[in-house]
């Protein structure tokens, strides 16, 4: 932008080096549009700076809804993924996630506060065999 507020000032004194001497109107017609341009450059030069706030603001809202939709998708599912287990202390429900299991076979009931181990079981999906290779180790 200052280009632009450059050539406005570099015009305005070539402006007033030449001798006029046509009429007096002529002068202050090119004064005029002289002083409109050099307006319309301190508008253009608030603009592009207001512009690059506004774009820093835009990226920063952008990062921040970044980090939003990945929390949010992330823990998107998660009821999917509890998995509720009697405790055998207490026979409260009790639900956990796949990853909290899978990290120890014990876990605490956050109920009565004592551990237990979680033995996994799992179905096997054929429609014929005792000994499924699919079973899930």
């Amino acid at each position: 932008m200052s280009q632009l507020k450059e050539k406005v000032a570099s015009l305005k004194e070539l402006a007033s080096s030449l001798s006029l001497n046509n009429s007096e109107e002529q002068s202050k017609l090119i004064s005029s549009i002289l002083d409109t341009l050099e307006v319309f450059a301190e508008e253009i030069g608030r603009l592009d700076s207001n512009q690059v706030k506004m774009q820093e603001q835009v990226n920063t809202i952008d990062e921040d809804l970044g980090t939003l939709e990945d929390e949010v998708y992330e823990n998107e599912g998660l009821e999917d993924e509890l998995i509720e287990i009697s405790c055998p202390n207490c026979d409260e429900i009790i639900s956990f996630t796949e990853e909290e299991i899978s990290e120890e076979d014990e876990v605490e009931c956050p109920v009565c506060h004592k551990t237990f181990e979680v033995e996994w079981e799992y179905d096997c999906e054929c429609d014929d065999c005792n000994d499924c290779n699919d079973k899930k180790d």
